[in-house]
């Protein structure tokens, strides 16, 4: 899992040096490794307290392109 809290804001889209930096110090991603970013957006799902339905359906952020594409192309990893 990468925790990537500290790079999202509404409607923003995360780039590959930015989930690049939250990878864990010491870990790295691997070829057939899953990924899971983390963006802490489940703070708004309909189940907690923050409830926001605007902000978890309409706003929620997300990675660039080149993000997906390194993980997927150079990374070959196996589930994002």
């Amino acid at each position: 899992m990468i925790d990537l809290r500290s790079i999202t804001r509404p409607w923003a889209f995360y780039s590959l040096d930015e989930v690049l930096g939250c990878v864990p110090r010491g870990e790295e991603i691997r070829e057939g490794d899953v990924v899971v970013l983390y963006t802490g957006w489940d703070q708004y799902n309909w189940t907690k307290p923050t409830r926001d339905d605007v902000m978890y359906f309409d706003r929620h952020p997300g990675p660039k392109p080149e993000v997906v594409d390194y993980l997927i192309d150079e990374k070959k990893i196996k589930w994002l």
